[in-house]
């Protein structure tokens, strides 16, 4: 019986590219078990709560529309109260500070 020396590695090696294959592979497997097995659902829920909030802005940036929906004279638009992120009380723009001399709002 011959030996082989110990630096002698045929047969042995694994590609890199099986390596990675066999990792994503893997990943997959994990992300569509817990996608199936309903784990997926706190996770897309709370993707959700960071990036989708209808109906909240920074106050900056509904200044800007306000004075954007004054040039347009569109008193529905100019008069609706927005929660403004940050605040517990919805504001429309003349709340805000935003005035236009061609639109009234109606106090309620």
């Amino acid at each position: 019986m011959k030996l082989r020396p110990l630096n002698d590695k045929r047969g042995v090696e694994i590609s890199t590219n099986t390596i990675i294959i066999v990792i994503i592979a893997l990943l997959v497997l994990v992300i569509s078990a817990a996608f199936f097995a309903g784990g997926m659902a706190q996770l897309v829920g709370k993707i959700k709560e960071i990036f989708y909030r209808p109906g909240v802005a920074s106050e900056d940036v509904v200044r800007a529309q306000c004075e954007s929906l004054c040039e347009t004279n569109s008193t529905t638009g100019f008069c609706t109260k927005i929660k403004i992120s940050g605040k517990d009380i919805k504001q429309n723009c003349e709340n805000l500070g935003v005035s236009c001399s061609g639109i009234t709002c109606p106090s309620t």
